[in-house]
């Protein structure tokens, strides 16, 4: 399929009447409304091909189906390079067209908040990728992704059982490293193979520890083995064991 995408002028009429939007919404069981009150021709064809897909929406904890979702629409997007990850109109194309239902399955319409939040930007900052309802799902799972692994999403499932590893890494200088990010979530998570216990306060505390160590070296020129035991060596020190 070829991917679609919202075109701009229909998405700065979403986005300036929002409390209108979130009211047909509110009081409709599908999306035509969509194409009722922007006309027919507010969808664009890309040139982007990706592999048809449809998210699940039978967990009955919404949350639950984070890591499969993020799965699954990854690795239908696999594909798109990072700029065109950032395109609202994108996500947003998305978000009102066939990733409707799972949207308000997820993240429901209790207040206009969620509509905000999760179908549009909210801000220009890198925290925008992680709010919205469907960005979120395939930058997760594209940071954390890694092709030498057995299972390449390993460590995404991983990261998903400990949310904060994600939310307090994205703002730092260091998270546009690949390898960095990988080395981190790889050393949490033997650290607690060996019985260490992964918390907040533990995550926090490690990327105080990295951010340290950049600050008196150039942190990518460390090898794997050498960062992760640093890594170690400071969760022995600074964390518990069960």
């Amino acid at each position: 399929m070829v991917l679609k995408y919202i075109k701009e002028e229909a998405l700065l009429t979403l986005k300036r009447n929002k409390v209108h939007i979130y009211d047909l919404m509110k009081n409709s069981s599908s999306n035509s409304w969509v194409e009722e009150y922007l006309g027919k021709d507010y969808f664009a064809e890309s040139k982007i091909a990706v592999k048809d897909f449809k998210l699940d929406t039978s967990f009955d904890k919404p949350i639950e189906g984070d890591f499969e979702n993020a799965k699954i629409l990854f690795t239908a997007l696999k594909n798109l390079n990072e700029t065109q990850a950032t395109d609202e109109r994108l996500w947003a194309g998305l978000a009102f067209g066939q990733c409707y239902d799972y949207l308000i399955h997820r993240w429901g319409l209790d207040n206009i908040t969620r509509l905000k939040y999760r179908w549009f930007y909210y801000t220009e900052y890198k925290r925008k990728l992680f709010y919205h309802g469907l960005s979120r799902l395939w930058w997760f799972a594209y940071m954390t992704y890694d092709e030498s692994l057995s299972d390449p999403f390993e460590l995404t499932e991983y990261a998903y059982r400990y949310p904060q590893i994600m939310k307090a890494m994205t703002y730092r200088n260091y998270s546009n490293s690949r390898k960095i990010r990988n080395i981190i979530i790889k050393t949490l998570k033997r650290f607690e193979e060996i019985g260490g216990i992964v918390n907040t306060r533990l995550i926090d505390e490690t990327y105080k520890f990295v951010s340290l160590i950049g600050s008196a070296s150039i942190i990518d020129a460390y090898d794997d083995e050498e960062m992760e035991f640093l890594l170690i060596d400071f969760f022995k020190k600074n964390g518990q064991i069960k």
